[in-house]
């Protein structure tokens, strides 16, 4: 598989035979790769459909954010997320835009009331209340949103390192963690300060994305 193929393939039936035909326009030499392609389709479906991962496929992710759960407060939170609209799973892509622009509000909305102060939660106006703790709490917020996609980016990995490289499909499953763990960095990488030569590839266009919300 190959983005700029040179050799395209369709599926032929020939009485009851099924086989493949490969045309190569323009020739080939011998023993040079025929390279095809798959189209264009998601990292899932790759790894799900053919097994191969495809390091330019888009791909996402779910970010799940926690309420902690020695938080005295928790139900507090959990009952002014419900009214707000933010208590759900986030999903993250690698290709702009990164989110939906009022799923990345209520993203921060979610981050800003965990780490609010209890006594700044208790506006009932609830378009007071996320204009409040915007202004308050934003700094925080972006810190613990780094965190909790710190800590999906370091799950990948756990879970890649399971079966190891030499176990069957080990090495595609290291690869597609690996791959997945790029769009939680570019959430981490557009949270915190950028360090240098950290926003490249697909992290760098999930970080520019999600500021450009």
């Amino acid at each position: 598989h190959n983005a700029t193929f040179s050799a395209l393939w369709k599926s032929e039936r020939t009485g009851e035979q099924q086989g493949f035909r490969v045309t190569v326009q323009g020739g080939a030499k011998l023993g040079s790769p025929l390279l095809c392609s798959y189209g264009r389709k998601e990292l899932n479906e790759f790894v799900r459909t053919y097994g191969f991962a495809d390091e330019a496929a888009p791909r996402e992710v779910s970010l799940q954010l926690e309420l902690p759960r020695d938080d005295p407060y928790r139900a507090l939170r959990q009952g002014l997320l419900l009214e707000l609209g933010a208590y759900r799973t986030f999903t993250v892509r690698s290709v702009a835009p990164a989110m939906d622009l009022q799923v990345f509000g209520k993203l921060l909305t979610f981050a800003q009331v965990v780490v609010a102060e209890p006594e700044d939660l208790e506006e009932e106006d609830m378009e007071k209340l996320s204009d409040a703790l915007r202004g308050k709490y934003l700094g925080a917020a972006l810190e613990f949103l780094a965190r909790a996609a710190g800590a999906a980016r370091t799950a990948e990995k756990t879970a890649g390192a399971v079966a190891g490289p030499d176990a069957p499909h080990g090495r595609l499953c290291l690869t597609f963690r690996a791959l997945r763990g790029e769009v939680f960095a570019g959430v981490v990488a557009f949270a915190r300060e950028p360090r240098e030569g950290s926003e490249e590839g697909v992290v760098g266009e999930v970080a520019r994305s999600l500021r450009a919300l």
